[in-house]
């Protein structure tokens, strides 16, 4: 494995690691400042690090992580620029929200194609088990979505 493949991975997980973190702290009415920079750096720089891995064409792959870097340039402006004030609280939760989900996705992909044992279970993808896993992952975050919403604005940014 390649140093840049290695960074990707490791920023991914980090970025994973700490935006469940971050996520938890919604739950509890807590703003995790450093917690949400190294959530916020480590997520941005995966994306745009997999646009340095080797590939021949344009991959799915490829399209995620643009996706993700424009949802995430709208994540940190909502909260560093515009301090999360009037509709930006809720552009913020979506657009990190967005971005975190695309991330935790990509990395299920990335477990059942290269972990034996989820490979084993899901050779093709297309079984029910991944099916189910992903649609998990989805609901999880569409619901985070929606409860954040509904509670009161999330403590200064700042």
């Amino acid at each position: 494995m390649d140093i840049i493949l290695e960074s990707h991975i490791i920023l991914s997980l980090l970025g994973i690691v700490c935006c469940f973190w971050v996520i938890a702290g919604w739950f509890k009415g807590v703003f995790r400042g450093y917690t949400t920079l190294i959530c916020l750096t480590a997520t941005f720089t995966a994306s745009l690090s997999g646009f340095l891995l080797p590939a021949d064409e344009l991959r799915p792959s490829h399209l995620v992580g643009l996706l993700s870097v424009i949802l995430l340039i709208f994540a940190i402006n909502s909260l560093y620029v515009e301090q999360l004030q009037g509709g930006w609280r809720i552009i913020y939760i979506i657009s990190a929200l967005a971005s975190f989900y695309l991330n935790v996705f990509v990395a299920v992909v990335q477990a059942f194609i290269h972990i034996d044992f989820l490979h084993g279970l899901a050779p093709t993808q297309q079984e029910l088990l991944f099916v189910f896993t992903q649609a998990g992952v989805f609901l999880f975050f569409s619901a985070t979505a929606i409860i954040t919403i509904a509670k009161p604005a999330l403590p200064p940014a700042i």
